[in-house]
């Protein structure tokens, strides 16, 4: 996580610029959350839940996407929406550098962030871009190296991701009655920061809302409001793998948790353990310098 962003005021005059200007006040305002908000990374390769950024800034899902699309026409960024990674392709030549030597300290810790986004389309554009000034660089093509060794908590994470999978298998020969609308669930489903298993979820949904009683119409506003809180945490800004799936999140009431239980320090087995440098966090090595302009 980084403590600020250094933007030139070219990013406004620039040919860069006026293209976003052009494109509209949301598309403006969208380039400049991606390379200042706290998930962004100086090699301008990093995870972005829609959901956060819809939080962040106010606007609507649709909304989003549009100015997004609006923001990849320009070819200032680009958003895959699948696996929910940015890409700013002149990030890291004005953060990091024109030219980034192997023999440098910070080339190491790039190669060990870029692991993550090698099976991501955006990262084949990236290695495009900088294979000869940052070479050697990791090929989109080639295996992952061997991570390093689980923790326990992730271990744990392993364990309940399984037992999941079987609540999972046990729902969808369930035939429960959905005690919702589908625009309810679908608002509630793209709000949550993971989209996995949506039939469980959706049964899980149900099972919640039973669950809560009362007044059908607070019950569906208090998930929906939990799940858009727990997006914009440590946990829901975090890696997909650490972030439960959304049955699982729905059936064990995790939007009765206090949602400082959803920092990334002091996390419960529910949660994650502190997060190795990856999409979200900050990255700094001696004299790796600040954050750059953009014009």
């Amino acid at each position: 996580m980084r403590d600020y962003g250094k933007v030139a005021p070219t990013f406004w005059t620039g040919e860069t610029g006026r293209a976003l200007r052009k494109a509209g006040p949301e598309a403006q305002l969208v380039a400049l959350y991606l390379v200042t908000c706290q998930s962004a990374h100086m090699s301008g390769l990093f995870y972005l839940a829609l959901p956060t950024l819809c939080h962040e800034l106010g606007l609507t899902s649709k909304g989003a996407c549009k100015a997004l699309a609006r923001v990849s026409e320009t070819q200032f960024a680009h958003y895959e929406a699948p696996s929910e990674i940015v890409f700013v392709p002149e990030m890291a030549h004005y953060q990091i550098g024109p030219i980034l030597h192997k023999e440098d300290n910070r080339h190491k810790g790039l190669v060990k962030y870029l692991e993550s986004f090698r099976k991501c389309l955006l990262y084949k554009e990236f290695y495009a871009r900088y294979q000869g000034p940052y070479k050697p660089l990791p090929s989109p093509l080639e295996a992952p190296c061997k991570g390093r060794a689980r923790t326990r908590a992730e271990q744990e994470q392993e364990q309940e991701q399984e037992q999941e999978q079987e609540q999972e298998q046990e729902q969808e020969q369930e035939h429960t009655c959905v005690r919702t609308s589908e625009p309810d669930f679908n608002a509630w489903y793209t709000a949550y920061p993971r989209h996995t298993a949506p039939r469980a979820a959706q049964a899980a949904y149900s099972k919640a809302l039973n669950a809560i009683g009362g007044d059908p119409a607070l019950a569906v506003k208090r998930l929906l409001d939990a799940a858009t809180a727990f997006a914009a945490s440590d946990i829901g800004r975090g890696e997909q793998q650490f972030i439960p799936h959304p049955a699982t999140w729905l059936n064990q009431a995790r939007y009765d948790d206090d949602p400082e239980t959803w920092k990334r320090t002091g996390a419960s087995k529910h949660g994650r353990p502190p997060m190795p440098v990856g999409a979200g966090q900050k990255f700094r090595e001696p004299g790796y310098g600040q954050p750059g302009d953009f014009s």
